[in-house]
């Protein structure tokens, strides 16, 4: 993936998008980036979009 896609993906500057195997996971803006310990969360598949998942 070039720069351009890239760019239109993340359409407020700077933001954040979180990627898993060339999928969108999640976007941010920079006001709403969140912590590691967040991200995390997502990478691993315990956040949904309806928030965190019951374990």
């Amino acid at each position: 993936m070039d720069a351009t896609p890239l760019k239109s993906i993340v359409r407020s500057n700077p933001g954040l998008v979180l990627m898993k195997d060339n999928v969108v996971i999640k976007k941010w803006t920079a006001y709403g980036i969140p912590t590691f310990e967040q991200v995390k969360l997502y990478m691993e598949g315990k956040v949904g979009p309806r928030g965190i998942r019951p374990e």
